[in-house]
């Protein structure tokens, strides 16, 4: 009897980590719907998403995040340019530029994105048109980094193309900002080259790309100070 009662106990011990996991199965996906059926919402870098939305952002960057765990048997060194600047700056008295600015009509869109940028130390400005982003820029706002979307609705009428508004604005007043568009994967290769054709960096889909780019931009944005240092 003794050993049957051990038997049970053991039984027991085993059935509640199973039965907790099996609950958790069955209850995730009927939380999302309640979720959904009540628009229950959350507040992230100053804009508020329904949980929803942020969970769907979550999958796409734990997707992204994959994907970048696949490249890196094949990642390449950084180029002699940025690794110069990464190694000088480690001796420098300057701090690395923080502000960035990021015009988009649909802000909470990109709230994961920003309040994990502002995380890593890095002050993000919103604008939500093109005219709010030059004004900006006139009373003396000075981003390391512009980032954009493609297609917004601005004055009550959407415009296809107002990332490409932006930048060449803002090239034909003589701003020579670092200028990328993070878009869809679906419109990825056509827009990269659409900005790179009007004097922009680039454009991507991922988000793990985006922060790589900021974080390469701010380095070399270190070069011209770098260049006048004593030595170099």
């Amino acid at each position: 009897m003794p050993a049957l009662a051990s038997l049970i106990e053991a039984l027991a011990t085993l059935l509640w980590p199973v039965a907790a996991i099996l609950g958790a199965i069955w209850a995730l996906p009927r939380l999302e719907a309640l979720a959904k059926s009540r628009g229950l919402t959350i507040k992230i870098a100053g804009n508020e998403i329904s949980v929803s939305d942020a969970a769907d952002s979550l999958t796409r960057q734990v997707d992204d995040l994959r994907q970048v765990v696949e490249r890196l048997a094949a990642a390449r060194p950084l180029d002699e340019t940025v690794e110069r600047t990464r190694t000088a700056y480690e001796t420098s008295v300057d701090g690395l530029p923080t502000e960035i600015l990021w015009v988009d009509d649909n802000p909470e869109n990109n709230a994961l994105e920003i309040a994990q940028l502002e995380s890593r130390g890095f002050d993000v400005l919103q604008a939500v048109t093109t005219s709010e982003a030059l004004n900006l820029i006139s009373i003396g706002f000075k981003p390391f980094a512009i980032l954009s979307d493609m297609g917004r609705t601005e004055h009550g009428t959407y415009n296809k193309f107002a990332g490409i508004e932006l930048l060449k604005e803002l090239r034909k007043n003589g701003n020579e900002a670092p200028f990328y568009v993070y878009t869809t994967q679906q419109r990825e290769v056509a827009v990269d080259e659409l900005v790179r054709k009007n004097g922009g960096s680039g454009a991507t889909a991922s988000t793990s790309e985006l922060f790589e780019w900021i974080s390469l931009t701010q380095l070399k944005s270190l070069m011209p100070t770098l260049k006048q240092r004593p030595g170099n």
